[in-house]
Order: C-alpha cells, then sequence, then structure tokens
C-alpha cells in the first residue's frame, strides 16, 4: 500500500510552514563575511563559511535551508541577499 501523494505532500508543506519565519524581515543574518555555523545545522564538513565566495554563500544557504530550525533561518540567512539573487 503506498500513501497518498497529496497527503505527503500536504504533510510535508505543514512541517516547512512551521518552520518559516513569518516575515522576510526576520532573515537578519549577515550579509558579508566569514560564518560559522553551528555543529547542529552542519555536524561535517565546512563549517565556517565566506559569504564574499558566491559558491560558499550558497552552500551556507542551501544547508541552513536544510537543517536550520526557524531561529537558525533569521540567524543566518538574510533578506537583502535573497532579495537580490
Amino acid at each position: 500500500m503506498h500513501d497518498d501523494p497529496s497527503s505527503v505532500a500536504s504533510l510535508l508543506r505543514a512541517r516547512y510552514k512551521q518552520r518559516l519565519p513569518s516575515s522576510l524581515n526576520e532573515l537578519a543574518g549577515p550579509e558579508h563575511g566569514m560564518v560559522e555555523l553551528p555543529l547542529h545545522i552542519a555536524c561535517s564538513g565546512l563549517r565556517i563559511l565566506d559569504l564574499d565566495r558566491p559558491r560558499q554563500r550558497m552552500s551556507l544557504w542551501k544547508t541552513v535551508l536544510a537543517e536550520g530550525m526557524r531561529d537558525d533561518l533569521c540567524r543566518f540567512l538574510n533578506k537583502g541577499i535573497l532579495l537580490a539573487l
């Protein structure tokens, strides 16, 4: 028996929605410089990233979006960078 794809999608959507800030204004992370991600977000691999290097900035965003909780998104992601991209 397979799960109904629409119910699985609804469950995932609800789970991710809880992690999102209510407003982009809450994304108050740094725009430039070096950032060290905590172990609960990046337990292996590169944890210190340079936001002025596009690949490292993308890696930080990808990792925070995949592994971070709501407070992490607000702390490490930046509204200005998001809008610029």
